[in-house]
C-alpha cells in the first residue's frame, strides 16, 4: 500500500517574523517607531499583516519585544522630561502637570468689571438703509 503525499494547503503560506527582525522591531519600536512603520519598513510587511499577527499570536515573541520596546522608550522620554523638570524647565513642568496631574489652562472671558459681556445688535445694510430713509422722510 503506498502512501499519499499530504495536501497543501492552498494559499499563501502564514507569515512569521525571523529573529533578526523581531529584534529590528524592538529598536524601531524603543525610538517611537509606529507599528505601522515597523511593519512597512522593518518586517517588510503590510501593516494589516502585523496587526493579524498580533492579534493571534498575542505572546509571540514579536509581541513581546514590541512591549518591550515601546516600554523603554517611553521610559527613556520620561527619564529626559524629569531632568528638564529638575533644571527647573517651565515648559517641561508645564507639561508634566497637565499630562500627569490633570492640570487644564481655562481661560474666562466677561465683560467689564467681571459682569457679562454686553451684545450690542448690528443692524443689516438694508435695516440701515431702511432707517436712514425713514429719518430723511421726517425731516422733508
Amino acid at each position: 500500500m503506498s502512501r499519499k503525499p499530504k495536501a497543501r494547503k492552498p494559499g499563501r503560506p502564514r507569515w512569521e517574523p525571523n529573529e533578526k527582525q523581531i529584534v529590528e522591531a524592538k529598536v524601531a519600536a524603543e525610538a517611537g517607531t509606529t507599528q505601522e512603520d515597523i511593519a512597512i519598513a522593518v518586517l517588510r510587511c503590510a501593516p494589516s499583516t502585523l496587526y493579524e499577527y498580533l492579534r493571534r499570536n498575542q505572546n509571540s515573541e514579536l509581541s513581546e519585544a514590541l512591549k518591550a520596546g515601546q516600554s523603554r522608550g517611553r521610559a527613556y522620554v520620561a527619564g529626559k522630561l524629569r531632568q528638564l523638570i529638575d533644571h527647573g524647565n517651565p515648559a517641561a513642568t508645564i507639561f508634566y502637570l497637565k499630562a500627569q496631574a490633570g492640570w487644564r489652562e481655562k481661560q474666562e472671558i466677561t465683560g467689564a468689571d467681571g459682569g457679562p459681556i454686553q451684545h450690542a445688535v448690528v443692524p443689516t445694510v438694508t435695516e440701515y438703509l431702511r432707517r436712514l430713509a425713514k429719518a430723511k422722510a421726517r425731516k422733508s
